[in-house]
């Protein structure tokens, strides 16, 4: 399960499934554990990083493609059998959630739902970006660029962190004896 979250966006995960799952192997099947162990882990946290991607966006509002480029993950190998799905990032920019210029100011569609940002503006910078700004005071400038949740905020959520690790577990019993079975026999092909 799930063991913590911190306030970088790491997700550390409990690998009490793995011993249940390596008690009890003959000669062949310890010397195919480590193969086995990195291949499931990696299958899981290619799983978990799926999961983590869709939960978010849906929280946030945004589309997985933004939030799939503040995810990564670090898979396991041999020196280190161990995953880490590491969310980065600062918020995202109001535009990124459909932000649309109206009279009263611009509609953006942040955490799910349409919220209006009353005198804020649309518009196209001399570099090429657009997004959804703000003046700062009375006058024409400065201006500051409004933005939206963050990916590491909204993945750091008990909800998504709970199906984080729900589906880890379901995907190391799935794929444990399936690697398990292909490293054997790969051994025995020596």
């Amino acid at each position: 399960m799930v063991r913590s979250v911190s306030s970088e966006g790491f997700v550390s995960l409990d690998f009490r499934e793995l011993n249940d799952l390596t008690r009890n192997l003959s000669a062949i099947e310890r010397e195919a554990l480590p193969a086995t162990k990195r291949q499931t882990l990696n299958d899981a946290g290619v799983s978990v990083r799926s999961v983590a991607v869709k939960g978010t966006a849906k929280a946030m509002g945004a589309r997985q493609k933004d939030v799939r480029q503040a995810v990564r993950l670090i898979k396991a190998d041999y020196r280190n059998p161990r995953i880490i799905l590491r969310a980065t990032g600062r918020p995202l920019p109001l535009i990124a959630f459909g932000a649309r210029q109206t009279k009263k100011g611009v509609t953006a569609k942040a955490w799910g739902k349409r919220r209006l940002y009353r005198g804020a503006f649309v518009a196209t910078m001399r570099s090429g970006h657009t997004g959804a700004f703000v003046r700062e005071g009375r006058k024409r400038l400065p201006i500051r660029e409004m933005s939206g949740p963050s990916v590491p905020d909204e993945m750091a959520q008990p909800i998504i962190v709970a199906a984080m690790g729900t589906t880890f577990v379901r995907r190391m019993r799935v794929r444990w004896p399936v690697n398990l079975e292909f490293n054997i026999a790969r051994i025995l092909k020596r």
